[in-house]
């Protein structure tokens, strides 16, 4: 659990790194509002995207919100909420499904969730009924006070209830787990997971939590390096899709991935140019991470030109990862393509970095 913790907030330490480089001036766009401090408000039809570093969230969304910066605090009305950081506090009127994952993770008792929670994060405290499932990863849940109208799956470490929690259908947790408040608490039934097998097979919607979180980081990360770069975009759509040179690009990527390393390694061991050697070991590490994103970016954007006869970068953005994502999930194949996509993104970045030269 820790471990499947540590990996979820090495990916919001990401994006908040990616967050924090966004200036004060806000990206006009009817689907985007990124900045520093924001107060989101007023009343919008479509998914709206809020990165910034301290946000607060007043509007009425009919349609997902995603929200990702340090500090949210959310106390307005969505019909999917979606929000990713480092400390957040859920005031929202959501009409449906609710996802957070974070630190430190607060749902106050004015907070209305329409259907089922999935929360993955450090500190979780709930203070709001839950009217169906509640699912949670996190070193510490709180639940007392609160009632969940059907089943809670909660693979913590320490899970706090007291005479107030009502549980009316099953509570699933660890055998491990440190429970203090189950003889007080009022609860249907219980399941305790003894084995790995039980405990992998429960924690199905953790793994597809962290899936998720995984391609939200990679959307926003996208979000923010278009808007520090906004010629990159351009320059992809330019890239000529032919056979050939969609060869010779994965095959640049290839000799990048072998190449670059071995190096850098090489100048790291004999001590010749060693600022140089970590500054490109980093370089080359934070490459990794971005090509798959380059290369779905393209995926993307040839599907919405051609098939949505659209011209949205965002949503080409949207699309791509996500296609990328679903392909990484087919046995044998998904691999075996996504590791395409990575020699072809570092091709792409060294065509992009040689041009500026």
């Amino acid at each position: 659990m820790k471990n499947n913790i540590q990996k979820i907030l090495t990916i919001f330490l990401i994006i908040m790194l990616s967050i924090t480089t966004v200036s004060a001036e806000e990206i006009n766009t009817s689907i985007i509002e990124a900045g520093d401090t924001i107060i989101h408000t007023g009343k919008y039809d479509s998914l709206r995207l809020v990165l910034g570093s301290d946000i607060t969230n007043d509007a009425t969304v009919d349609g997902p919100l995603l929200i990702a910066g340090n500090s949210i605090r959310a106390e307005g009305q969505t019909e999917y909420g979606l929000y990713a950081g480092n400390t957040i506090t859920i005031n929202e009127n959501v009409e449906k499904d609710i996802f957070i994952a974070g630190n430190s993770i607060i749902v106050e008792s004015k907070a209305n969730i329409g259907r089922d929670a999935y929360i993955a994060g450090n500190s979780v405290i709930i203070k709001s009924d839950i009217p169906r499932n509640i699912r949670i990863g996190a070193n510490t849940v709180d639940l007392r006070g609160i009632t969940i109208n059907n089943n809670a799956y909660i693979m913590a470490d320490t899970i706090i209830l007291d005479k107030n929690t009502k549980i009316i259908g099953k509570l699933v947790y660890k055998e491990n787990t440190n429970l203090t408040g189950l003889n007080l608490a009022t609860i249907g039934s219980t399941k305790v997971l003894k084995t790995n097998k039980e405990i992998i097979r429960y924690s199905s919607k953790e793994k597809a939590m962290n899936v998720f979180v995984s391609y939200i980081a990679a959307v926003v990360t996208m979000l923010v390096i278009f808007y520090l770069i906004p010629k990159l975009s351009e320059k992809l759509k330019a890239t000529k899709l032919s056979i050939d040179n969609t060869i010779k690009i994965a095959f640049t990527g290839l000799i990048v991935l072998i190449i670059i390393p071995i190096a850098a390694l090489i100048a790291l061991v004999t001590g010749i140019l060693l600022p140089l050697s970590l500054i490109t070991l980093a370089l080359y590490a934070i490459s990794l991470y971005l090509s798959t994103l380059l290369t779905s970016y393209i995926i993307g954007n040839l599907i919405v030109t051609k098939l949505l006869k659209s011209e949205s970068k965002y949503l080409a953005i949207v699309i791509g990862i996500l296609v990328v994502k679903l392909i990484k999930l087919i046995l044998y194949v998904g691999p075996f393509i996504v590791t395409i996509a990575l020699l072809y993104g570092l091709g792409l970045i060294y065509q992009l970095v040689k041009s500026k030269k």
